[in-house]
């Protein structure tokens, strides 16, 4: 985050009631507060520098780091912060796969619907709810999925492309078998016929 210009301190804490509601909120210290970093701008920078789960879900600007005696950070001091709830454009899903998948998503994240290129982190996922939400869909698809996938690719779109890819190169590689087959009893076939002319 004290990458950014125009961020001067900034600290990173994880902030939930229980540990499997528990985000990541950035609280940042702009180096001007007449002209303070757009939240957007701060998540698309750490989004290049980091892997999606890492990246703050939540954001607050301060205006300093609150710190203890010791010199310590205080976190009993930093401001709450909430969820914004305000409306966001979400983009339906595009095939009955990505719609189980938005809705065993947005479930487990205990919000009305998730748009299929949303990341997960940023709807208020975290390590532990992707846990569940991996085991869920496993369940519902009938359909092995590696967890890392949920990791790589957190979004409805990306994890459905990965499925409908695996899906794919399973139905190619049956094709392939079933090919083999095919020119392996040609093959036999073709030794076979010569062998009996000449009896």
């Amino acid at each position: 985050l004290i990458r950014h210009p125009a961020v001067a301190q900034a600290v990173v804490d994880a902030v939930g009631e229980t540990p499997a509601r528990r985000r990541l909120a950035a609280f940042v210290v702009p180096c001007d507060p007449a002209q303070p970093p757009l939240l957007a701008d701060l998540r698309t920078h750490l989004a290049a520098l980091l892997p999606a789960y890492m990246v703050p879900g939540l954001y607050a600007l301060i205006d300093a780091v609150p710190l203890s005696a010791n010199g310590k950070l205080d976190r009993r001091r930093l401001p709450e912060v909430r969820n914004d709830d305000a409306p966001r454009p979400v983009e339906r899903p595009h095939s009955d796969l990505e719609a189980v998948i938005a809705e065993v998503v947005a479930s487990h994240l205990a919000v009305p619907v998730v748009g299929r290129q949303e990341a997960f982190f940023e709807v208020g996922a975290t390590s532990l709810s992707l846990i569940a939400i991996h085991r869920d869909l496993q369940q519902r698809l009938q359909r092995e999925l590696p967890l890392l996938v949920l990791f790589e690719h957190p979004t409805v779109q990306g994890v459905a492309a990965f499925l409908q890819g695996a899906q794919d190169d399973s139905q190619d590689h049956a094709n392939h078998r079933a090919e083999r087959r095919r020119d392996a009893r040609a093959a036999r076939r073709s030794v076979r016929r010569p062998v009996e002319e000449n009896v």
